[in-house]
């Protein structure tokens, strides 16, 4: 059997990988702040997984750019990161006050309503993200995790349905929707979810297919 509890809940935040996509997620201010020493040496801390550090140097940062919502929200990921969670959704919802069309901000915030099993003020706040940007994978991901731990399957299905279309390659949604369908009752269903996420890359759904399907 499937650890449907714990693996259902695959929550996503945002990739802050690459110091160069993070600066293009923010065309309209990232080019100034980029210029800045202390932005590029966060992006870097962050992407070293360094976040104590991260958040001294954003908090500089923002000592000198107070109207940088980039900033409070990399530095809401940084306490995000560490577990300190309060901190974490101060600086989301001071990066929505300064940008109200950032769905990372909203995206990350809803991670925590999930963490804290704030069901539906997740929901609420994946789908402020979704308004912001509709390509949004990760939040519609998310959303589906939210919906699924608040009873609503189909609506689940749905969210990941939609996140796989942005991306056939996003594994995460892919097996949610397994689950999902699996404690349908739809077998075959989730048979086929099985086998596409075993196609990109997941073991255990190798495992699953195996075990539970006619292949």
């Amino acid at each position: 059997r499937t650890p449907l509890l714990i693996s259902l809940f695959l929550l996503t935040s945002l990739s802050l990988i690459e110091s160069a996509a993070l600066a293009e997620n923010d065309k309209k201010n990232s080019s100034d702040q980029f210029k800045n020493p202390l932005y590029r040496e966060s992006l870097a801390l962050i992407e070293a997984r360094d976040y104590q550090s991260a958040v001294k140097s954003l908090s500089l940062f923002l000592d000198g750019n107070p109207s940088s919502d980039e900033g409070y929200f990399l530095r809401g990921k940084a306490y995000h990161e560490l577990g300190t969670l309060d901190k974490a959704t101060a600086d989301y919802i001071k990066a929505i006050e300064l940008n109200p069309s950032s769905h990372k901000a909203f995206n990350n915030r809803g991670l925590i309503y999930g963490q804290r099993k704030q069901f539906d003020l997740a929901t609420k706040s994946f789908t402020k993200a979704i308004n912001n940007n509709p390509q949004a994978k990760e939040a519609f991901n998310n959303r589906g995790v939210a919906k699924a731990a608040s009873g609503d399957p189909n609506g689940a299905i749905m969210d990941f349905t939609s996140s796989i279309k942005i991306d056939k390659t996003y594994l995460e949604p892919v097996l949610n929707r397994s689950f999902v369908l699996e404690m349908q009752g739809k077998l075959d269903q989730a048979c086929e979810d099985w086998k596409t996420a075993s196609q990109l890359g997941s073991r255990d759904a190798q495992i699953w297919l195996k075990a539970q399907c006619k292949i």
